[in-house]
């Protein structure tokens, strides 16, 4: 679920709300639905966090918020060791870190389909650096 529904599912539960104190319900009746709809949402944003590549970039998604990076605009990542939050971070060129969730390997196959990922990543970055400075260099 993306940020416009997201909103839009807002705004019809503050309308509900308002209803629903308008006609006299306690507002106590409300935490039930209320909960289920925020924990909803939440899902929804969970279930969509990752790192997604384009040939432009990356789009990094965690649970609050959305980043954009260009290739050129990002000197590293960084897989720490399990145990350690955040355990997947990008270092951007302007000495920013930004750090993410979600690297979390249940089993010993997770753990290396999540290294592996790291891999090529990395490896992606590299060849669209030096894509960057053969283009730069003409």
């Amino acid at each position: 679920m993306g940020w416009i529904p997201t909103a839009l599912l807002a705004c019809v539960s503050i309308t509900l709300l308002v209803k629903i104190v308008q006609n006299g319900y306690p507002v106590t009746a409300l935490i039930g639905p209320l909960g289920t709809g925020l924990s909803a949402i939440g899902f929804a944003r969970v279930s969509m966090s990752g790192i997604i590549t384009e040939s432009w970039g990356i789009k990094a998604r965690n649970t609050l918020r959305t980043y954009s990076w260009r290739w050129d605009e990002i000197d590293h990542f960084e897989l720490r060791a399990r145990g350690e939050v955040p355990r997947f971070r990008v270092h951007l060129s302007d000495g920013r870190i930004q750090g993410f969730l979600g690297f979390f390997a249940r089993s010993t196959e997770q753990e290396e389909r999540g290294q592996a990922f790291f891999r090529e990543l990395a490896k992606r970055l590299e060849v669209e650096q030096a894509k960057s400075m053969s283009e730069t260099n003409r």
